[in-house]
């Protein structure tokens, strides 16, 4: 699979038709505002930068991962301090990835339309995925909350904890992205 399909995946659902048929663009799925797209070229200019956001933003995680690791030593080893330490690094890298989607819509007028919240992002990100992903979600999930939910029983170890804690919502969540990805196809 190439980068570009992959990125893709995370910008297609910034760039939407609203009610009144105006194109716009939402700087992030967890964002509230959205903003007119003037011309066609403005969406492409857009699209081009946010790919390079996700491509970078991809890089960054890669590296905090790999990085802990180096010092930490593998996850199953992590105290609760490292993984609190991980937790903040991931939330200040998401809120500096959704200051930097806000930034590129500079100078673009807001809409006065209702603005969309963070569960209608989902819902839209979830119209946009390939049927493949969608059934990959569906399968995969309820292995994620079977094991998440049989790993918090026999936990031994903050790492058992933390997976458990990590696995029974992400895992909820790609169920419910993959059943809505089917439904609500656009």
């Amino acid at each position: 699979m190439r980068l570009t399909a992959v990125t893709d995946l995370f910008i297609a659902p910034l760039f939407r038709t609203d009610d009144q048929g105006r194109r716009v663009f939402v700087p992030s799925t967890m964002s509230a505002e959205r903003f007119l797209l003037p011309d066609a070229q403005t969406e492409t200019r857009l699209r081009a930068r946010m790919a390079t956001l996700v491509a970078v933003s991809l890089a960054i995680s890669l590296l905090l991962i790999g990085g802990a690791v180096a010092v930490f030593g593998p996850a199953r080893m992590w105290t609760g301090g490292v993984w609190l330490g991980m937790a903040a690094a991931f939330a200040l890298h998401m809120a500096i990835n959704i200051r930097l989607g806000k930034g590129l819509a500079k100078g673009l007028d807001k809409t006065a339309a209702k603005p969309v919240g963070f569960l209608r992002g989902m819902a839209d990100q979830a119209a946009v995925m390939p049927r493949w992903l969608c059934w990959l979600e569906i399968i995969v999930a309820p292995l994620m909350l079977a094991g998440g939910i049989i790993n918090m029983r026999d936990a031994v170890t903050t790492y058992d904890l933390a997976m458990s804690i990590f696995a029974i919502p992400l895992g909820g969540l790609m169920l419910a992205l993959g059943l809505a990805g089917l439904l609500y196809r656009k």
